[in-house]
């Protein structure tokens, strides 16, 4: 496998900065995790790859006080300088986010190395470290220049916007992959820096309803089957108002879909537009109920408010207290609309 991704690591190593240090003298960090314990370094050896070896990379261990302490020590470990400037991602296990100062800790390494590319991705997983970090460079340059256009495959966060979130405090999610690495399966929940829990896959679908743009297909109850209906696109507005209980959030969500089969008709089409709509308000709902409960807004409906409504943000969330007291007593009341354009996918 990775004889066939031999050509990427060349382009990175190539369109690297030089410095003093020869090509063939540095090891090249291209994914790294941590764990409650250990930090890991999945670090590719720049002479090796340029022979054609089809074993250039090589996955190291260090149990130190702090991130840049166990770097130093990989550092010596692999016999080369390492450059970090070519890490994919950061994988951090569950034990991992739970830990509030290491979470801490990896925002400012992260705000402070300048090496280190602010698009490099923050992931967490379920698995292994030390093995799903052994592919996770390649899984991904691939799996997201195939999912780009997926609303769950697609959604990701790099290091610049963890850095920011993290100081600005509030709830935002790190996309989740599953144990072997392979795809987006779900997202952990951080709120005002603290691990809240996870999403499953669906769930975090129902979030990024109101969050990004990208597709994603339904099974639409269908005559005793299922019938494949392709969201194309989402457009959302949304306006909040205040009843004598609570605040109230509406969003509304206009869908553009395709069915792969059973819309042939002008009727056949309107059922499995209404049940698509359905599908996609029952999700949103489920989904801001469990991130209500855990108070972690992430949808970021608090700066949404300042912009819509400010006379409304200076009663209920003037401040961050406020808008906590506000959002765990918020109700959702999303309304969505679907049409199917054709019945070709």
């Amino acid at each position: 496998m990775l004889r066939k991704y031999f050509w990427l690591l060349s382009l990175l190593l190539l369109s690297g900065c030089r410095d003093a240090i020869d090509l063939e003298d540095r090891s090249y960090v291209l994914s790294a995790g941590a764990d409650a314990k250990n930090f890991y370094a999945a670090v590719a050896d720049a002479k090796a790859a340029s022979e054609g070896k089809t074993e250039y990379t090589k996955t190291f261990c260090a149990a130190r006080d702090t991130i840049r302490e166990s770097i130093e020590a990989i550092d010596l470990l692999s016999d080369k300088k390492l450059y970090l400037g070519h890490i994919k991602a950061f994988i951090l296990s569950p034990d991992f986010c739970r830990d509030s100062a290491k979470m801490a800790e990896l925002s400012d390494f992260l705000r402070s190395n300048t090496e280190i590319s602010k698009k490099a991705e923050i992931l967490t997983a379920s698995g292994e470290i030390s093995k799903v970090i052994k592919d996770s460079s390649f899984f991904i340059q691939n799996y997201r220049e195939n999912n780009k256009d997926e609303l769950v495959g697609g959604y990701s966060l790099n290091a610049g916007d963890f850095c920011k979130a993290f100081a600005r405090g509030g709830g935002f999610l790190i996309p989740q992959i599953d144990k072997d690495g392979e795809s987006v399966c779900g997202a952990a929940i951080i709120n005002d820096g603290a691990f809240a829990g996870f999403l499953g896959k669906d769930e975090l679908r129902g979030v990024l309803w109101l969050k990004t743009s990208g597709r994603s297909v339904l099974s639409v109850p269908s005559g005793g089957g299922f019938v494949p209906v392709e969201v194309k696109s989402v457009r959302r507005k949304f306006s909040f108002s205040q009843n004598e209980n609570a605040l109230i959030i509406a969003p509304e969500a206009t869908v553009r879909a395709a069915a792969e089969y059973g819309g042939d008709t002008p009727e056949a089409r309107e059922f499995l537009a209404r049940e698509a709509a359905r599908i996609i308000g029952e999700e949103i709902a489920k989904s801001y109920e469990i991130l209500r409960n855990k108070n972690a807004d992430v949808y970021g409906f608090r700066r949404r408010m300042e912009i819509k409504n400010y006379e409304l943000y200076e009663k209920a969330a003037a401040t961050p207290e406020i808008w906590r007291e506000t959002f765990r007593n918020a109700e959702m009341r999303p309304s969505v609309r679907a049409k199917i354009y054709s019945n070709s996918v």
